[in-house]
């Protein structure tokens, strides 16, 4: 329910044909490393090369980034 209220879109419909998917497991740490070996063996894993930081995070994680005074800090 709370996936559906953020992202608008109910995650147990199925994308191809609309109907309704049910819940076959639930996956919680400290068993998260099970989540890879599930989608291996399901040939759906998608291995990808870490990303760098933005340019504009500092060391610490914060956003250096230019900002005028009067610029509003409020999400649009």
């Amino acid at each position: 329910m709370l996936i559906q209220r953020v992202y608008e879109l109910d995650p147990l419909t199925c994308p191809e044909c609309g109907g309704q998917m049910p819940v076959v497991a639930l996956i919680k740490p400290p068993h998260a490393s099970t989540t890879g070996k599930i989608l291996r063996h399901c040939d759906l894993w998608r291995s990808s090369p870490a990303r760098t930081p933005p340019a504009n995070v500092g060391k610490n994680g914060i956003d250096r980034g230019l900002r005028s005074d009067s610029e509003s800090n409020e999400l649009t």
